[in-house]
């Protein structure tokens, strides 16, 4: 994580001073685009937020391979977790390795797949976030307290707390609020 970090930080001190080469921008516009510069590499390299890339198609069709967001580290901290979320957590079974996936559980609940439907203390989750049901049954499990649940919304394809347990909230990073790349996909992402 530290390489793309530096990386980040490295190419936003190289468009900051390179911008004042741009000979056709006026005084007002370039103040605003240092601005904006020198507030992504604030909030980046302080760890306010973090960039991260899509590495796989487990949250298809919400996220796609390659799409790029903002993890916001400091608002998930002061806030925590709620069901939806779409969360950035270090792998649960050591290493670096980054997971995006989604909260379906809580601590203390009871997280069950039946007939394809995901199910939260004997109900069903009514949600938007997946389209392709799960074929596996699981459960029931009760989360543990300060820990969470977390499935992809590709249920067939996602490697989640269905193989590895539920994941505890300290190896969360924090929540996946803004969508910024491909151009065409920017949005928030908000249960």
């Amino acid at each position: 994580m530290l390489f793309p970090d530096l990386l980040f930080a490295v190419g936003g001190l190289l468009l900051l001073l390179l911008s004042p080469l741009r000979l056709f921008r006026s005084r007002a516009a370039s103040m605003r685009s240092y601005g904006v510069m020198f507030g992504s590499w604030l909030v980046f390299c302080t760890g306010i937020a973090r960039p991260v890339v899509i590495p796989s198609g487990s949250m298809e069709p919400t996220l796609q391979i390659g799409d790029r967001l903002v993890v916001d580290v400091v608002g998930y901290r002061v806030s925590g977790a709620r069901r939806g979320d779409v969360l950035a957590f270090r792998s649960p079974e050591g290493g670096e390795k980054l997971l995006c996936k989604r909260v379906i559980g809580l601590p203390g609940e009871r997280v069950a797949v039946h007939h394809g439907r995901v199910e939260i203390n004997g109900k069903p989750l009514n949600s938007d976030w997946s389209r392709i049901a799960s074929d596996l049954p699981f459960g029931p499990i009760t989360v543990p307290p300060h820990s969470l649940f977390m499935m992809g919304d590709n249920r067939n394809n996602s490697y989640d707390s269905r193989y590895f347990g539920p994941v505890p909230e300290e190896l969360v990073m924090g929540r996946m609020d803004l969508l910024f790349w491909p151009p065409g996909h920017v949005r928030t992402l908000h249960p």
